[in-house]
C-alpha cells in the first residue's frame, strides 16, 4: 500500500503499513474503527481511502441500499512516519 499526500505540508507519503485496516461488511466495522483508534492513540499515523458507500453502512437504515458484493467500505494503512522530498507524479491521472 502506498499512499501520497499533497497539501500545504509538501508531499508526503506513506507506504510499507505496519497493519491494514479493512471492513468490506458493515458487520465488520466496528472491529475496523476499533483497530483505527487504537493505532491513533498508539501515536501512528493512519492514511488510506473511505468508500462514499461507508456513509451508508453507518446509518442503520441504508445498510439495506448498500451494494451486497465486491466491494470495500474502508482501506486504511497504519504507518510510521511518512516519507517527505519525493518526486513529483509521472503521468497524467492522479488524485
Amino acid at each position: 500500500m502506498l499512499v501520497i499526500l499533497d497539501d500545504m505540508e509538501g508531499r508526503r507519503a506513506f507506504r510499507d503499513p505496519q497493519a491494514v485496516i479493512t471492513a468490506a461488511t458493515p458487520a465488520q466495522l466496528p472491529a475496523a474503527l476499533a483497530a483505527l483508534e487504537a493505532a491513533l492513540a498508539a501515536g501512528c499515523h493512519v492514511a488510506g481511502w473511505l468508500a462514499y458507500e461507508l456513509g451508508y453502512a453507518l446509518e442503520p437504515r441504508l445498510i439495506p441500499l448498500l451494494p451486497q458484493e465486491g466491494m470495500s467500505l474502508l482501506s486504511l494503512g497504519v504507518f510510521d512516519e511518512p516519507v517527505a522530498g519525493l518526486p513529483p507524479p509521472s503521468g497524467r491521472g492522479w488524485a
